[in-house]
């Protein structure tokens, strides 16, 4: 199992960067969960993730719901960089950082379902990205 984590590059880490990306980025949403995503200079995509008590419940089932995320992205980025028209280079000369929030009722969801709602947010988030760029395709 070593080695498949997200590095730290990958990650969103400091609060000041997550009130940048929740302030100024944009925002696609769907029942159980949103993504807020704000484009950047360099270094490929960054996750961060924000499950609260409201939205999730007890520690256990807010850290299922961050597990499954982490998950998603983590199998899911090339797919990702794929329909942002960014292709595979993890270091290429462009940025996204991706917030995952989850709303009520998120922790209750079976796996498949929470795939379902993901990919599905990933659908709209390429298209509002390419829509704000001016590409089409």
């Amino acid at each position: 199992m070593s080695g498949q984590g997200l590095a730290r590059g990958e990650r969103v880490r400091r609060s000041g960067e997550y009130r940048e990306i929740q302030g100024r980025g944009r925002r696609v949403s769907a029942p159980h969960f949103y993504i807020f995503f704000f484009p950047r200079e360099s270094g490929g995509l960054r996750l961060g993730l924000t499950v609260s008590r409201k939205s999730a419940g007890k520690a256990h089932d807010r850290n299922l719901v961050k597990r499954r995320a982490r998950e998603f992205f983590r199998r899911n980025k090339g797919r990702i960089r794929e329909g942002l028209e960014k292709g595979d280079a993890p270091d290429a000369d462009w940025g996204l950082d991706l917030v995952f929030a989850a709303r009520p009722g998120a922790a209750g969801l079976d796996h498949a379902a929470t795939v379902k709602e993901f990919d599905e947010l990933i659908a709209r988030l390429t298209d509002e990205y390419k829509k704000k760029s001016g590409r089409r395709g």
